[in-house]
């Protein structure tokens, strides 16, 4: 297999060590960035999609990101789970599904050096998520359970379940805004458009929340003007 060039400072072949240029791709230090680059990752997804026409090599370098799903450095974590969540049927995506089962530890309560607003916890679900809407069965329990789990990550979950699934996040409701209050409005939303009664969930969920001016906030884009007054006049503070 010849070479294949990714910019003018790295070329690949079959016997590239890929661990090696991805941990290095990852933490800044391979190949050629550009202004636009957000993060090392730009590059790397640049490299992947080099690699797609042939197949083995691009399968090599996901294998080799998915080795840095447990990397020592959560910068490292972190692309990996952004590069799944971005190609969640890549070579080795099945090591998410192995990091939330066995390494909570290395995500749990660590900051997202590229999201203040989540941790790191937060993005390996939103990944799992990913790999549940491409038909992973084993991604898609584990999320059904963790949206139960108090003080789990059912908001991250919350859109790929409500469209996977949208009569069982209807059924399980109420346990799932309990477990995480920041799924209530976002339910409601990603429910509209399904079979189901929005109206009937929202009443039944609305008195569980937590956060009201911004449940209110989402529940203002609830099309139906009739459907959002019946979720609204069920806010424990909804005058009487």
């Amino acid at each position: 297999m010849s070479q294949i060039q990714i910019d003018t400072d790295v070329s690949v072949d079959a016997s590239t060590d890929f661990a090696d240029l991805a941990r290095r791709a990852l933490r800044g230090e391979a190949g050629i960035a550009l202004q636009s680059d957000q993060a090392p990752l730009d590059w790397l997804e640049r490299a992947y999609e080099r690699l797609r026409p042939t197949p083995a090599l691009a399968a090599s370098l996901s294998r080799a990101v998915a080795g840095c799903l447990t990397d020592p450095a959560a910068k490292l974590r972190a692309q990996a789970l952004m590069f799944f969540e971005k190609h969640p049927d890549a070579a080795g995506h099945d090591l998410v599904l192995a990091a939330a089962k066995q390494h909570r530890p290395l995500f749990r309560g660590i900051p997202n050096p590229f999201q203040d607003s989540v941790p790191l916890e937060w993005q390996l679900f939103r990944t799992l998520g990913a790999l549940a809407l491409k038909g992973d069965a084993d991604a898609l329990a584990l999320a059904y359970a963790e949206a139960l789990r108090p003080t789990g990550q059912g908001g991250a979950l919350i859109a790929a379940l409500t469209r996977l699934d949208p009569n069982w996040v209807a059924v399980h409701a109420e346990e799932i805004v309990k477990a995480d209050p920041t799924t209530a409005g976002p339910l409601l939303i990603n429910l509209q458009g399904s079979p189901i009664d929005v109206g009937d969930v929202g009443e039944r969920i609305a008195p569980l929340v937590v956060d009201e001016p911004m449940f209110r906030s989402l529940a203002e884009m609830i099309d139906d003007t009739t459907t959002r007054r019946r979720i609204l006049a069920r806010l424990p503070t909804a005058a009487p």
